[in-house]
Formats: C-alpha cells, structure tokens, sequence
C-alpha cells in the first residue's frame, strides 16, 4: 500500500557512475533522504502534460542502501540496481517519504511540512493596540502557504486572512489590487518565531501586519 503521507523531497537527475548509482537534485539544502532507506518514487508528468489530463504514474517503492552527499547534490545506490543503464532510467523520477518515516527531530526543530497550513497569530504591539479584541493579545495575521531558505535561515511565507468578526464564522482571506492573495514574509527565527504549537496547528510570531 502506497502510504497517504508522502512528501516530495527530490528528483533523480541521472545516473551516476557505472555501478547503478543515482545523482539526486534535493529540494532542501538539508534534507533527510541520506538518513531513510525507503524512497517511493514517481514518475513526473511530461513537458505540457498536466495532472487533469492524464492519470498520475504509480509510486514504487525502493531500498536504499547508500546516500551521501556530492557537492550540492545526493548520490544514492538502491538494493536491487547495480547496472547503469537501469539506473539511468530513474532520470527525472520523483522521491517521496512517508512522513512517518522522517527521522525525529529535536525539540526546537520542525520539519517545513508540519508548518504547512498552520495559522500564524502576531502579537506585535501596534497590532494589538489597533485590532485586538477584548481580553485577547494577539492577532490574526494569516495562514502559512510555504516556506524557502534564504541561505541563512527558513522563511515563513503567509497569506494573509482577517477575522470576520462574527460568531463562529471562518476567517477571511485577504487580496491586493489585482486579485492576488496577500502575503508576508517572517523570517522563522527566535526573534519573530515566539511559538510553535503543532498540535493546535498554530504560531505565534511578533511581525507587523503591515510589513
């Protein structure tokens, strides 16, 4: 059974000596593949095709027995390949993981996936002051979309929604002029990053609404 929490992290780029080894473009700068020796692997849709109008290839499953990292790319041998021209026919497939195989992190580390769809609350002081309602010290500044690396640190980036103000009601999205969700951008480090509560799928941050 294909597990129903698998995240891309990777595509293989070609092959990679003459031993059935693999080169691999990861999408992180750290990423965990070297460390899980289950990859599931897809084949990506073809130039103009898209996901509406063909039906997605199946995910195989493949024993890793080595990973390292080549400069800024990952070699990897799988179990069962020991010849090139198999191993080139990898070229262009995508590596997922189960998120329950990801290896467990440390206290004050999260993985980029996890964050995903939390909704971000800022307490900043002008905020505050302007929007808060009775009792309550914070805000709602939005709903994290994604995150990028910016070469020093994780980058939040959040599209922005506003309570409605109404009972029981959901929040609201925000739009600029042309129709655009809005967006800002929280460097995810101590200073702006006040608070990470998975569990509840939320953070609390300190960032201006208007920056």
């Amino acid at each position: 059974m294909v597990p129903d929490d698998l995240v891309a992290l990777g595509h293989i780029t070609g092959a990679f000596g003459v031993r059935g080894m693999v080169k691999i473009k990861p999408y992180s700068t750290e990423s965990i593949l070297p460390q899980v020796d289950r990859w599931w692997l897809q084949r990506r849709l073809a130039p103009g095709m898209t996901a509406a109008s063909v039906a997605p290839a199946a995910h195989q499953l493949f024993e890793v027995s080595q990973c390292r990292w080549h400069a800024d790319h990952l070699i990897a041998a799988f179990s069962d390949i020991s010849d090139r021209d198999v191993a080139e026919e990898l070229k262009g497939m995508v590596i997922s993981v189960s998120r329950a195989d990801f290896p467990v992190q440390a206290e004050d580390e999260f993985y980029w996936v996890d964050l995903v769809g939390c909704w971000v609350y800022t307490v900043d002081e002008a905020a505050v002051r302007e929007l808060a309602v009775a009792d309550e010290d914070y805000v709602l500044l939005g709903r994290v979309r994604e995150l990028s690396d910016n070469g020093v640190h994780a980058v939040l980036h959040i599209d922005r929604y506003v309570d409605s103000g109404e009972p029981d009601s959901e929040p609201q999205p925000l739009f600029n002029a042309k129709g655009q969700p809005q967006q800002s951008l929280v460097p995810f480090v101590d200073a702006h990053v006040l608070e990470v509560d998975l569990e509840n799928n939320w953070l609390e941050v300190d960032w201006p609404l208007d920056f």
